[in-house]
């Protein structure tokens, strides 16, 4: 499956909203559980399984906040993998995801993982 995401900006009372599809991965180990999003190698850790939703949340909307305060979003997605075509970027394919370790590590084992799909949506006031 194919995870493309809309670089468009819509403006509104000043403010900019970004919106970006990604998907991540949520399993337990060692009695935390883990959301793992391979495509942009960010990783947090909870409690429970909601827990480290909300921190996975959080970390990937302070990873895009940053971004966008250095002006470096479109070269760290580059970096990590992802085709920019127009103001449409892809993330990497499966096969190119598999040759980082943690994820090729998570696919092989017998660890019992739940993917998600998610939309997240912020607002950013301009500089």
């Amino acid at each position: 499956m194919e995870i493309r995401m809309n670089l468009e900006k819509e403006w509104a009372e000043g403010k900019s909203k970004h919106k970006f599809l990604i998907q991540y991965y949520v399993y337990e180990s060692d009695g935390m559980f883990i959301a793992y999003c391979p495509s942009l190698d960010i990783t947090s850790t909870g409690f429970d399984f909601n827990d480290a939703v909300a921190q996975f949340h959080e970390h990937f909307q302070l990873y895009i906040e940053f971004c966008l305060e250095q002006n470096t979003l479109i070269e760290d997605l580059i970096a990590h993998g992802w085709k920019l075509d127009g103001v449409t970027i892809s993330q990497p394919s499966f096969d190119e995801l598999l040759m980082k370790q943690e994820f090729k590590h998570l696919m092989e084992s017998s660890t019992e993982y739940e993917r998600l799909n998610a939309i997240l949506k912020f607002e950013a006031c301009p500089a």
